[in-house]
């Protein structure tokens, strides 16, 4: 999480407007889970993942990891749609694969492996959308644009809070998980649960604590809202190359769908 808010700042598409990111990022998330089609999400993937690290310059070994962690998810969300499980003597007819187990059958369907492929593709073509808009643009940007999209400012406080909470809950997870290490805390089972008890407790009251200070700070500096830093607020030009690419991706878009015969 830290590396992500790290690279949002440094990435080499940190000039171009978080509205145009914010644009390709959306239109291709929409394009993906509304068409859900494994070609249309596969060349989403590539064109993001080359985005991500050709362009931005995300180190690939960044990139990787932060995708195992989603991607696992969906696998093992993919497995349980693929498994069936049954008592009956007879298997279905499109069953591909079946194990019995006494009087209990488990089998595979062609047809629930065809739309468990279809959704790992359309999780993934997801997933690599949304990590584009957020290694390239960092969260302040974001709140500029979410103002000027006239969302409610609750709303926007709420992100940035619960934004600024997470690096505060791993920094504070950290920190107390060294401490604990440094005094044998995880050297067997027992203990490691006893530990890991007290590191969740010691965390909840150090962010209660954090945030009452936060709270506190704001109201004596009379600030009812979150102030966003100057270099946010500048206007940047907008990004020949980025349009170019949007539209370039629109009517790939286009094309394969021509292609599949979907228009």
């Amino acid at each position: 999480m830290i590396a992500i808010d790290q690279y949002a700042y440094i990435n080499r598409l940190a000039h171009v407007p978080a509205a145009q990111k914010a644009l390709l990022a959306v239109c291709a998330l929409l394009i993906v889970t509304i068409t859900r089609d494994i070609a249309i999400a596969c060349w989403t993937i590539a064109v993001m993942s080359v985005l991500i690290v050709g362009m931005a310059r995300i180190p690939v070994s960044v990139y990787s990891k932060l995708l195992i962690t989603p991607l696992g998810f969906s696998v093992t969300g993919v497995i349980a749609i693929v498994l069936s499980f049954s008592t009956a003597p007879a298997m279905p007819v499109d069953v591909i694969w079946y194990h019995s187990i006494g009087n209990f059958n488990i089998f595979l369907l062609e047809s629930d492996v065809k739309r468990a492929i279809t959704i790992l593709f359309t999780a993934s073509g997801a997933i690599t959308s949304l990590y584009f808009l957020i290694l390239t643009t960092p969260v302040y940007e974001l709140s500029q644009l979410l103002q000027k999209l006239h969302v409610p400012a609750i709303l926007i406080e709420l992100i940035e809070l619960t934004y600024r909470f997470i690096f505060l809950f791993l920094s504070c997870a950290q920190q107390l998980y060294t401490a604990q290490q440094a005094r044998l805390g995880y050297t067997g089972i027992k203990v490691s649960f006893r530990s890991l008890s007290s590191l969740i407790v010691a965390m909840l009251q150090s962010l209660l604590v954090r945030n009452e200070q936060l709270t506190l700070a704001m109201h004596a500096r009379t600030i009812d809202c979150f102030i966003v830093p100057i270099a946010f607020c500048e206007h940047k030009q907008w990004n020949k190359q980025m349009a170019w690419i949007l539209g370039l991706y629109g009517s790939s878009i286009i094309g394969i769908m021509w292609l599949q015969g979907g228009l």
